[in-house]
């Protein structure tokens, strides 16, 4: 089984890369998409929380406690929310890196997004897709099995971070696809800006 190495073997060469920060029309393309997907979550969500919680009659009652107030501290507190919807994100990456690679990841802020990433390492493909994947899956678990737990007051800022945390997800989603139509032979390293992908064969169709 591959492990994650500081070292490629000599066969090994790049051959994609992935970089989300250097083409325009997709990072505009993802950013549409993530305000889709962040309504989209809003909707399902509410819905999960009216369907989860019996004192919820509707997700339309829901949606009105959520809207009810724009004060500025309202405003500040759900500001606050997304930001630490963002960290707890890349934290759980950077678990994830450790948890591999046995160091410390490398943690940044570029524009209007952030990373964890370990640009010393070549990952298998396989164990970055788990990198990949971990921050959406678990945090929505967990906060899903929340949901029916916490106190009427904490829904509004649980459920603010359930949305924020998968729909800041759009850009691991598109990683996540691009590593499913590669090889389980590629390694993969991660700068933090994109992803270069290395394998042995030249041949194979990447």
């Amino acid at each position: 089984m591959l492990k994650p190495t500081q070292t490629l073997p000599d066969d090994y060469k790049r051959v994609a890369t992935l970089d989300l920060s250097k083409d325009l029309r997709l990072a505009i393309a993802l950013n549409l998409l993530g305000i889709v997907l962040f309504f989209g979550c809003l909707l399902f969500f509410l819905w999960l929380t009216a369907v989860l919680r019996q004192q919820v009659q509707s997700a339309g009652e829901l949606t009105v406690r959520l809207d009810a107030s724009n004060s500025l501290l309202v405003l500040v507190g759900m500001v606050g929310l997304i930001f630490a919807s963002i960290v707890l994100h890349e934290l759980v990456h950077a678990l994830f890196f450790w948890l591999f690679t046995r160091q410390r990841a490398v943690f940044g802020f570029k524009g209007l997004y952030a990373f964890a990433a370990a640009p010393r390492w070549y990952i298998p493909r396989n164990q970055h897709l788990v990198i990949t994947v971990a921050p959406l899956l678990l945090i929505s678990l967990l906060g899903i099995g929340l949901i029916p737990l916490v106190a009427e007051k904490w829904l509004p800022p649980l459920l603010l971070i359930l949305i924020s945390n998968a729909a800041g997800a759009i850009g691991d989603i598109v990683t996540l696809t691009w590593l499913l139509s590669k090889p389980a032979s590629a390694y993969i390293n991660d700068y933090g800006d994109g992803f270069h992908l290395y394998l042995a064969n030249l041949t194979q169709q990447v």
